[in-house]
């Protein structure tokens, strides 16, 4: 049995994370969505076997997306992380291990974000 591969939205923003949601399932993909750090590494946990991507804000109370990468990479070291963030960090601020694979600017559009997505799961194959 093939699973779709399913993308982990991280987003303390409700907003964003609906509208983030709802463009990713329009065009057709798989979503779990989660609005912090420490309930995306339950849902990941719940869903190794089929999560394949994260999209994890920057900004948020509690775990920040750096931090989140971090725990998301403890559970599953190959999964594809994208922060979307709109600050610029420091080079220094990633470790091996945190560093994303891409970076959303915010604000994005709906075209930037799909492709980013493709992109990514291009990678993952």
């Amino acid at each position: 049995m093939t699973l779709d591969p399913k993308i982990l939205i991280i987003d303390d923003d409700p907003i964003v994370l609906e509208a983030v949601v709802d463009v990713l399932e329009t065009v057709g993909y798989a979503v779990a969505s989660t609005n912090d750090g420490p309930a995306g590494v339950e849902t990941l946990k719940e869903n190794t076997a089929s999560i394949v991507m994260a999209i994890v804000d920057h900004n948020m109370a509690g775990w920040n997306g750096i931090e989140t990468i971090a725990h998301l990479r403890g559970i599953s070291p190959n999964i594809y992380c994208i922060l979307a963030t709109g600050a610029l960090l420091p080079a220094d601020e990633y470790q091996s291990e945190t560093r994303p694979d891409a970076v959303l600017p915010k604000p994005f559009d709906f075209d930037t974000l799909v492709n980013a997505v493709e992109k990514g799961l291009e990678r993952t194959k």
